[in-house]
Parts: C-alpha cells; sequence; structure tokens
C-alpha cells in the first residue's frame, strides 16, 4: 500500500471514529435534555395495600365491586406525571375493561407528598416488615425523581 493510500485510509477512519463520537455525544444530549412528563409504575411501588388503598383506591380492577375471593395479583398500573394535564394522560393510558388495563393516575405533587409523609412516618419502627416497606417507598419515590426530576 503507498503512502497516499494509506493517508486516505487512517483520513477515512478518523471521519468515521469522528462521526460516530459526534453522533453519540448528539444522542446523549438529547436523551437528557428531553424531560419526562410520566412515568409507568405499579400498585405495589407505593406500598402494601394497607397503605396505598387511600391513594389509589382498591388494589383489584377499579370496575369490579370487589377483590377476587382467591389470591390473585392484578396489573395495575400508576401512571405518575408532571407538566401534562390528567386529560392527556387519559387519553394516552385509557382504562380498558376487556383488554384488562387499568391505570391509577397520580400527579407528581401528590405522589412525592404521599411517600415523603410515609417515609418518614415509618422511620421510628424498628420491625424489618417495616423497614421493607419505607425502604420500597424510598426506591419509588427515587425513581420519580430520576424519571421527573425533583
Amino acid at each position: 500500500m503507498t503512502n497516499r493510500s494509506m493517508r486516505h485510509k487512517n483520513i477515512i477512519i478518523h471521519l468515521i471514529i469522528g462521526g460516530f463520537l459526534l453522533l453519540s455525544a448528539c444522542a446523549t444530549f438529547t436523551s437528557t435534555s428531553t424531560k419526562q412528563r410520566y412515568l409507568d409504575m405499579t400498585y405495589q411501588d407505593f406500598g402494601p395495600p394497607a397503605l396505598a388503598t387511600d391513594l389509589l383506591g382498591s388494589e383489584w380492577w377499579q370496575w369490579n365491586p370487589h377483590g377476587d375471593p382467591r389470591p390473585r395479583q392484578y396489573d395495575v398500573h400508576v401512571i405518575v406525571y408532571r407538566d401534562i394535564t390528567e386529560k392527556e394522560i387519559r387519553k394516552r393510558f385509557p382504562i380498558d375493561e376487556a383488554t384488562e388495563k387499568d391505570y391509577r393516575y397520580l400527579p407528581y405533587s401528590t405522589a412525592m407528598t404521599y411517600l415523603n409523609t410515609h417515609i418518614a412516618e415509618l422511620a421510628s419502627d424498628d420491625e424489618n416488615v417495616v423497614q421493607e416497606i419505607r425502604e420500597q417507598l424510598i426506591q419509588t419515590r427515587r425513581e420519580i425523581v430520576r424519571a421527573l426530576g425533583d
């Protein structure tokens, strides 16, 4: 290979690497600068039903008058939203009994008040199960802040 063709090959390699780095930088900038407006979570992320019912309603399908007498896990999603209206969220995540799509809609401020209150209340109880619930709530708060901001 001649010096000239070797130089062209090096230039092409540098252009490819430079282009890749530029695209990576743009992708990173775009993903970190785009603010997320909602987060899809589970009912369980907000603690056991004894704690979460006042905030989210019953853990079973909202179109049923009561839960199944046999133990059953219901796929209930909680959409925490910020800087978007509940009407827009309801359009994106419509409740549909036929496909068992059940959503609870929770404004960011309500979610954070609930989490901060219960995290503080549970701090004084030394029982392991209570501390496990508290840790779950701390993790939920962390996920919301990471996705939607502080």
